[in-house]
């Protein structure tokens, strides 16, 4: 997925393609165990810091973060997750 990645973005806050927004809701159900019952809400870009947007060179490896909200419906929870594509992790949930 990361080659992908990198071919499709060409800038740091370029949006997620649909690629990544799939391999970011396959890293947080297969990191985190989701049941059927959970609901993607919304999966969006998680912009870098603007030092970094300002620092960056083309053809540089970029760091795509995806900030994702789901619903958890057997438990009538919302949770938040910050996944990184370019590492397949979970930052917080």
């Amino acid at each position: 997925m990361q080659t992908a990645s990198r071919a499709a973005v060409a800038h740091p806050l370029d949006p997620l393609t649909a690629d990544e927004i799939a391999a970011a809701a396959a890293i947080l159900k297969r990191e985190q165990g989701l049941q059927d019952s959970a609901r993607f809400v919304s999966i969006g870009l998680k912009e870098p810091a603007k030092p970094l947007v300002l620092a960056y060179q083309d053809g540089e490896p970029i760091d795509r973060r995806a900030f994702i909200v789901l619903r958890e419906r057997a438990e009538k929870k919302t949770y938040e997750a910050l996944v990184s594509i370019s590492t397949e992790t979970v930052s917080y949930t």
